[in-house]
């Protein structure tokens, strides 16, 4: 039985299980001794609701093929259970004496027979929910840990990222460090003016493969390199290109 077939059944037999409370309580009505050992019943047909309702809810998602084949069997042998109140309930006929003497000699064990099969069925069903459950549980701890593995994957790379692109600008730097005395000597030369684009554009370029927070870093390396430059009007030379 698929996943979906489980959670039909269960359905269909809480409706049964609601139909035969009706049943149960007219019973009760017509025969008053048996108050208690209906009222009994009835409790553990509401639970034994309750839970089919939970496994209806569950079971959607997929289970293993175990799980599975112990919930066929588990709701088969609910359903034929149900259907034996049902029918131990209808064969009370007649008047309500007739009724009550039928009670008195069958009915009370049958149902007291009954109601222990119930109580038994019921907890296999909600061992088996449980297991439903742990395995919904598994599947969520599995996911969370392939999240958690690809964030660390990815803060890797990010961090490699960044230090490639600090030794990128470190090179450009010790460049301009080199080709300082050629800009000051040159300021007009056209190939002075290429080279300093060229280091303009490699820094801006390694600036542009990291993320936000790791170019505001790189921006203040940047700056800080900007600032090392000659300036004019102090003694050195204003490139202009």
């Amino acid at each position: 039985m698929d996943p979906f077939s489980i959670a039909g059944t269960s359905i269909a037999l809480a409706g049964t299980i609601a139909t035969l409370g009706t049943s149960l309580t007219a019973f009760i009505r017509d025969v008053r001794d048996a108050r208690r050992d209906i009222e009994d019943i009835s409790l553990e047909l509401h639970s034994l609701k309750m839970v089919l309702e939970l496994i209806a809810d569950d079971s959607i998602s997929p289970m293993p093929s175990t799980v599975q084949t112990q919930l066929d069997g588990a709701l088969s042998n609910c359903a034929r259970l149900v259907g034996d109140i049902d029918r131990c309930i209808q064969q009370h006929r007649g008047s309500r004496v007739q009724k009550g003497l039928r009670w008195v000699t069958v009915g009370r064990g049958d149902m007291t027979r009954l109601r222990s099969a119930l109580e038994t069925h019921k907890t296999t069903l909600n061992l088996l929910l449980e297991k439903i459950n742990q395995t919904k549980l598994h599947e969520v701890n599995d996911a969370t840990l392939e999240i958690k593995t690809s964030t660390e994957a990815l803060l890797q790379n990010t961090r490699a990222i960044k230090t490639d692109t600090l030794r990128i600008l470190e090179v450009v730097e010790s460049l301009a460090d080199m080709y300082a005395g050629l800009f000051a000597d040159a300021a007009r030369d056209t190939r002075a003016c290429m080279l300093q684009r060229y280091l303009d554009e490699t820094t801006t370029y390694a600036e542009t493969v990291v993320d936000e927070p790791t170019k505001r870093i790189m921006a203040e390396d940047h700056n800080t390199y900007k600032s090392l430059q000659p300036q004019s009007g102090v003694g050195s030379y204003a490139m202009q290109c």
